[in-house]
């Protein structure tokens, strides 16, 4: 992951928008995958549904793994939904765990299929995600032992007449640890929160809180806002700054796969309000910065997935802390090989 060496930074509205490019050694070792609008439009992915809320029944034909990643909403059936882990889905027929985002709708096609929203899930929402999956500081007591206070102990059993044989056990303490632990998934209930919380803040009124409403009283704000933000030969991804603050970072190994990304994800920055963002001074030192991010990627745990999905490779959602700010995210890779990465300042 790197600055595109030859596009100058974008601007739109208040974003300036950096293009990334995959380093090229990196594409040579790559495998071929493919995006989900892609695999959806070849008909290499089948999404369906299920009849019950929390799950999709997904299928993959053919052997290139299809890369869904977190901010894809899936708009059809008796509910539009969300994927709740972002995925390398490998060929295969499975139940798909997801999110609904539309509370109050629960009519439509009963085996309907879906396609995929226009515009990605708007970031107040990803930010909830996120927040929820990053690892935490949490606090534990662990009992540790002490071989000192046991031979003193032993001792004083001795001169009481009370050792039955001198015998040195270990004392324990309790000590108190900090240890980062992965996260969670949010609730159903915290995303119909989200989403709501989310449409207020845009003045959206939808009968049925349809998380895609988000967009629908700026769309052509959005898309004159795209319209400046060209896709360029070789790009693999964004980092999006706002009012010159580092609000989020957008990357995917593949160029390919990156195009069906581009407009989706840069539409949910262009709406997205608030002073969140990280320091200014990463605009100048963006490439150390991007170093910085994939190393913390790489190290953080992998998140424990539903053993019957057919995935490749893992998923690490991870945090890092800078100065005025927190990045969070998610890494996927596979066998040391990034495939897609997502961060926001949150």
């Amino acid at each position: 992951m790197c600055v595109h060496p030859a596009v100058e930074p974008q601007r739109a509205q208040s974003l300036t928008v950096i293009p990334l490019a995959a380093e090229a050694e990196a594409q040579v070792a790559l495998p071929a995958f493919l995006s989900a609008r892609d695999a959806l439009t070849q008909q290499n992915l089948r999404i369906r549904e299920t009849q019950t809320q929390s799950y999709l029944e997904v299928e993959v034909v053919g052997d290139l793994p299809v890369l869904l990643p977190m901010h894809e909403v899936l708009v059809g059936g008796i509910q539009n939904r969300l994927p709740v882990y972002p995925l390398l889905l490998e060929q295969g027929r499975s139940n798909l765990p997801v999110f609904c985002v539309e509370k109050n709708r629960c009519t439509g096609e009963p085996e309907g299929t879906f396609q995929f929203a226009a515009y990605a899930l708007p970031l107040p929402v990803r930010r909830l995600l996120f927040k929820a999956f990053m690892p935490k500081l949490q606090t534990f007591t662990r009992q540790r032992p002490n071989y000192a206070l046991g031979v003193l102990l032993a001792q004083q059993r001795a001169l009481t007449g009370d050792s039955g044989g001198v015998i040195i056990e270990p004392a324990f303490y309790s000590e108190k640890v900090e240890k980062r632990a992965l996260g969670k998934p949010p609730s159903q209930e915290e995303v119909w929160a989200g989403v709501a919380q989310a449409l207020r803040a845009q003045g959206s009124d939808s009968p049925t809180e349809d998380v895609t409403a988000f967009y629908a009283q700026k769309a052509d704000a959005v898309e004159a806002g795209l319209a400046s933000l060209p896709r360029a030969e070789g790009q693999s991804g964004v980092a999006v700054f706002v009012h010159g603050r580092l609000r989020g970072i957008e990357w995917c190994a593949a160029p390919q796969v990156w195009a069906s990304c581009h407009r989706p994800l840069l539409a949910s920055y262009l709406l997205d309000e608030g002073e969140v963002g990280l320091n200014a001074e990463l605009v100048g030192q963006l490439e150390t910065f991007l170093a910085q991010v994939q190393k913390v990627a790489h190290e953080a745990p992998p998140l424990s997935l539903p053993a019957d999905l057919p995935y490749k490779g893992t998923c690490r959602f991870f945090r890092l802390e800078v100065k005025n700010g927190v990045l969070g995210g998610y890494l996927l890779e596979s066998e040391g090989q990034p495939y897609f990465l997502s961060a926001l300042a949150v």
